[in-house]
């Protein structure tokens, strides 16, 4: 269940959320036995005792099940943060820093994704259908059986992405970074993969239909029981 106060900072947007990772950033004082905090800025002299909240500095947001549809979270710091069945249907997260954040189960639909960070993120069965994803960095992110369908993800970095089983029917892939990538039984119906680059790619049990492939590496990519039908490999 999502903090109410957390809820507050993500609706009043990125400024909001900065002042307050500001205002109660920690750092350990390992002078004290009982391995006390104090607060930085104006408050440093306030002993606090250690909770693992805080233990590279800065607490976390808990943001698991808020309705935030529509949010400006442009820019905004929600590394690590916890994400869970979200509803950011709508919302706009350009440039956002996601890395490393909890969003299994949360619903991004026609959101604005754009340049974001999202590396090492945990999204296993998000729903991204028809958001912009294109130039963001997803590098080692787990997107297990999401749903990516008619979405732009052009010039997006997903090396050593897991995709298994995702739905990327429709999707603009043209110029992204799969090498590496696990595309187990993942859907590629309609997708476009011109100047894609699937090198080391694991696409085994991956179904890939009428999709557009001109100049597309498959260099030591792992096709077994790899469909390609209809497709345009020209180049």
């Amino acid at each position: 269940m999502a903090d109410s106060e957390h809820v507050s900072l993500a609706r009043a947007g990125a400024s909001a959320i900065s002042r307050w990772r500001e205002a109660t950033w920690r750092r350990p004082n390992t002078e004290t036995p009982r391995f006390s905090l104090g607060y930085r800025l104006e408050d440093r002299g306030a002993g606090e005792t250690f909770t693992p909240d805080y233990l590279y500095g800065r607490p976390s947001l808990d943001l698991s099940g808020a309705m935030l549809n529509a949010v400006k979270l442009s820019g905004a710091d929600l590394s690590h943060d916890d994400l869970t069945k979200a509803d950011l249907t709508g919302s706009d997260l350009r440039q956002a820093d996601l890395s490393g954040a909890n969003l299994q189960g949360a619903h991004l639909w026609r959101s604005n994704l754009s340049r974001a960070n999202f590396n090492e993120a945990f999204m296993a069965g998000c729903t991204l259908g028809r958001t912009n994803l294109s130039n963001s960095v997803m590098q080692s992110v787990d997107l297990k059986g999401a749903n990516i369908a008619f979405s732009n993800l052009s010039y997006v970095d997903l090396e050593r992405a897991d995709l298994s089983g995702t739905d990327l029917s429709q999707t603009d892939l043209s110029w992204a970074n799969l090498s590496g990538a696990n595309l187990r039984n993942s859907r590629l119906v309609g997708a476009n993969l011109d100047m894609a680059d699937l090198s080391g790619a694991d696409l085994q049990g991956a179904v890939i239909i009428n999709a557009k492939m001109s100049n597309t590496s498959l260099i030591r990519a792992i096709c077994g029981l790899t469909t390609i039908a209809n497709c345009d490999l020209t180049g």
